[in-house]
C-alpha cells in the first residue's frame, strides 16, 4: 500500500512540476509575443516618422530649420554671396543686416532653437538665439518657400 501511495504521490508531483514548467513557458512565450508586437509597432511608427522627415526635406536634403541655421552661419561669417544661396529669388537684394535689425556683434550670436512647421510648399521657422554675455534674446520668424525643389527664405519677420 505504501508503494502504491508513494507512486501516486510521485505521479502527482511529476504532473504538478510539468504543469508548472508548461505554465512558465506559456507565460514567458506570451510575454515575448507582447514585446515582439510592441517592437513591431514601434518600428512601423519610426518608419513613418522617417518618411515624414524625408518628405519635409528639400532636394538637397535640407529641412527648413537647416536652411535658416546655414543662412545665419553665413551671415555670421559675413559671406554675402553664400547668404544669397539661401534667399528666394525675390529676396536676392535684401539688406539682411537692416532686416534682422542687429546692432550688436552678430558673430557671437548662438542659435538656441529653430523649430519649423510646414504647410504645402511654405514653411515657417521660429528662430531663437542669444548672445553669451547678455540677457538679450534674438527672435525672428522666417518664412520659406520651395523654389525648384529647394527651401528658400522668402521673408524674415521680427518678433
Amino acid at each position: 500500500m505504501n508503494k502504491k501511495l508513494f507512486l501516486v504521490l510521485l505521479g502527482v508531483e511529476v504532473l504538478l512540476f510539468a504543469g508548472t514548467i508548461v505554465g512558465i513557458y506559456t507565460w514567458r512565450n506570451n510575454s515575448f509575443t507582447t514585446q515582439s508586437n510592441d517592437l513591431t509597432n514601434k518600428a512601423a511608427t519610426t518608419k513613418s516618422d522617417i518618411e515624414k522627415v524625408k518628405a519635409e526635406k528639400d532636394s538637397q536634403d535640407y529641412l527648413p530649420s537647416d536652411v535658416v541655421r546655414n543662412f545665419i552661419t553665413e551671415f555670421k561669417a559675413d559671406s554675402a554671396e553664400k547668404m544669397k544661396l539661401y534667399l528666394a529669388t525675390s529676396q536676392q537684394n535684401l539688406d539682411v543686416k537692416k532686416t534682422l535689425a542687429i546692432d550688436k556683434n552678430f558673430s557671437d550670436l548662438n542659435v538656441t532653437d529653430a523649430t519649423y512647421t510646414i504647410e504645402g510648399d511654405t514653411a515657417t521657422v521660429d528662430l531663437k538665439a542669444s548672445w553669451p554675455t547678455e540677457d538679450a534674446t534674438f527672435e525672428k520668424t522666417v518664412i520659406l518657400t520651395k523654389e525648384d525643389g529647394l527651401w528658400k527664405i522668402s521673408e524674415i519677420k521680427g518678433v
